[in-house]
């Protein structure tokens, strides 16, 4: 029985460090997309947001009728 093992406890191999090396490249690859996506995201939602000069001068008029 190696040092690990107890009634209690089975001994577990180590993992691949390659195999965790690759997952870590991956999930960084996947953050950097993420990171991407987001700035996409959010230049397309200011694209869509009125600029100061839509905005009425005079807040105290009613509202113009839709006609």
């Amino acid at each position: 029985m190696s040092t690990d093992e107890t009634p209690d406890r089975i001994a577990v191999p180590l993992p691949d460090l390659s195999d965790l090396e690759r997952q870590k490249a991956e999930i960084e690859a996947i953050q950097a997309q993420m990171t991407q996506l987001r700035i996409r995201i959010d230049q397309r939602l200011d694209d869509q947001r009125p600029t100061i000069d839509l905005v009425p001068v005079r807040l105290d008029e009613p509202p113009a009728a839709a006609g």
